[in-house]
């Protein structure tokens, strides 16, 4: 539920933990978490100061959409989606 905290929080919960030797801060983020807006405000959610993941539900909608393509045409669909979460995502963010 990253959206619901404020971001200074999310910080001080990342600073926290890695004070206690934990380097891990996965947030809840429905949607594509490096082009996030929340009440207007950009979310910096791979800015490296706050998550460092998130439970990343648009690969868990790219398996549905692929999975349930009936043609070509959907399952390219469903790959450029992919795609560009490829390119959005740092790394880190993607081996999480």
């Amino acid at each position: 539920m990253a959206d619901e905290l404020p971001m200074p929080l999310l910080r001080e919960i990342r600073e926290r933990l890695q004070n206690e030797d934990c380097h891990a801060l996965i947030g809840e983020v429905w949607q594509d978490a490096s082009h996030k807006f929340v009440n207007s405000e950009f979310r910096t959610y791979m800015a490296g100061d706050n998550l460092t993941g998130t439970m990343n539900y648009p690969v868990r909608n790219f398996i549905v959409s692929l999975l349930q393509a009936n043609n070509e045409t959907e399952e390219v669909a469903a790959m450029n989606d992919l795609e560009k979460l490829v390119e959005n995502y740092p790394k880190a963010f993607l081996e999480n």
